[in-house]
């Protein structure tokens, strides 16, 4: 008779696992091998009502790709536009399958009572390079519901 396998009381070697509180509220819990940069994690603003809004804008260098699963909740996506450097939104709902380049600048709002896994894949390099970009940080955190919505495309 097969078995489940054996429950370990920490993470084989390389492999690595992470559980923290967000600055928005979030609960995140990732599993990741960081010599490939392929990584899972679970987020949920499920279990607080304060536990929502803009997560911070980055983009990946080598190419690192995003792909999100919604299970509750609904999410915004708003990507910098090459050639205006403005933010164009794309509301993604429960039930959504979504995959975002890397490269770009991006930042994801996520709504309150959002549960959500995001696999991080196709690095060129072997490795997480989660780069900071600020300056759209300045143009989207300050935006409210009421700023963004009307501006979304849904998926």
């Amino acid at each position: 008779m097969p078995g489940n396998g054996t429950k370990l009381a920490e993470a084989p070697e390389g492999i690595a696992f992470s559980a923290k509180v967000m600055p928005n509220g979030e609960s995140r819990s990732r599993v990741s091998h960081p010599e490939t940069g392929l990584s899972a994690s679970i987020t949920s603003t499920f279990e607080s009502r304060k536990a929502y809004g803009w997560q911070n804008s980055h983009r990946h260098a080598s190419g690192i790709i995003e792909t999100y699963v919604i299970q509750a909740g609904w999410l915004v996506v708003a990507r910098q536009d090459a050639m205006t450097g403005q933010p164009l939104f794309v509301l993604y709902n429960s039930g959504s399958v979504f995959t975002l380049k890397g490269e770009e600048a991006h930042n994801v709002y996520v709504s309150h009572g959002a549960v959500f896994a995001c696999v991080k894949h196709g690095s060129k390099e072997g490795r997480n390079d989660w780069v900071p970009t600020e300056d759209f940080d300045k143009v989207v955190k300050p935006l409210t519901e009421a700023d963004f919505i009307p501006l979304c495309h849904k998926a």
